[in-house]
Formats: structure tokens, sequence, C-alpha cells
């Protein structure tokens, strides 16, 4: 959310903003590999919420990717808290 706050106040260089926010992305997407690679049996309907959620929360990256601006509305932050609550929820029955 930092991050978010920081795009948002326009004090992050165009090249810095598009450099974090794809090392963002690449986070998300190794989350959501490791997720596949130690899933256990029996949790598959956990392991699809995660799968979910991580791909809200990829979708919402890319589209901060995708603005000119690079700014993020507060609704992006709201998104992605709501995002991050449920990812801590499904993870908390795995």
């Amino acid at each position: 959310m930092l991050f978010l706050d920081y795009l948002h106040q326009g004090r992050a260089g165009d090249h810095f903003a598009e450099a974090h926010l794809l090392y963002l992305v690449d986070s998300v997407n190794e989350a959501d590999k490791e997720l596949r690679r130690l899933a256990a049996p029996g949790a598959a309907h956990t392991i699809s919420e995660c799968e979910r959620e991580l791909n809200l929360l990829r979708g919402e990256l890319l589209a901060t990717h995708d603005r000119q601006e690079h700014k993020a509305p507060g609704d992006t932050r709201a998104r992605i808290d709501l995002i991050r609550q449920a990812l801590l929820h499904a993870e908390s029955r795995l």
C-alpha cells in the first residue's frame, strides 16, 4: 500500500514506477507458482480461492501500470486491501 500512496502523490519517477510495478507483478506470479507447488490434497477449494485473489491482485497492479500518469485512485487501494484480506483469510485455512 505504501507504494500506491507514493505513486498517487506523484513522487515516483516513471521508470521507477514501471519497474516496481512489474516487480510486484512478478512477485504475485511467484506466489501463485509457490501456492501450486505446495498445494495440499484436499485444499482445492482454498487454493482456487487464493488463485482467484492473486489474479485480481495481478489485474489491479497491471491496471495501475497501464495508466500513463501512474496515479492510483483511492478505490484501487480499497480493492487491493479487500484482496489482501481475502488472501489472509484463505491462508488461515491452509
